[in-house]
């Protein structure tokens, strides 16, 4: 009888490992970054998802936009982070009053079965309040 329930404890704790990670969907997600001002440097990206930045990557800028493949995301809600480092120095430079000085977003988004591809525009914060050329 101590067989048959220690058994039955063990294959009721193998169901539910299983079932978890068979709901948990890791794919590939695409980024699509556009609006990169030069064509120099790298395109640095992160996904946060509140608690560490478990994912990011790294490209070299080679046209106006770029496309960064991030490998096993799975599924949830993400703040994504991405800048364009023009001096190759990994840090997002800002000014003395601590705005950024290269072209970035921050941007909420939510990885999905339907939603593999993402495109992000990179803005120029750094101008945001001054007549525009």
């Amino acid at each position: 009888m101590k067989r048959i329930k220690c058994l039955l404890v063990v294959l009721t704790v193998s169901f539910i490992s299983c079932s978890t990670l068979i709901a948990q969907n890791k794919e590939d997600v695409s980024v699509k970054v556009v609006n990169i001002p030069s064509k120099t440097g790298k395109i640095l990206l992160a996904l946060d998802q509140g608690n560490y930045y478990g994912y990011y990557a790294v490209v070299d800028v080679v046209d106006s936009q770029a496309e960064i493949k991030l490998v096993n995301i799975p599924n949830g809600k993400y703040k994504i982070y991405v800048y364009h480092d023009t001096n190759n120095n990994w840090i997002l430079d800002k000014n003395d009053k601590g705005i950024p000085v290269e072209y970035c977003a921050i941007q909420n988004i939510e990885i999905k079965e339907d939603v593999r591809k993402i495109s992000v525009a990179l803005e120029n914060v750094n101008a945001y309040g001054k007549p525009s050329k």
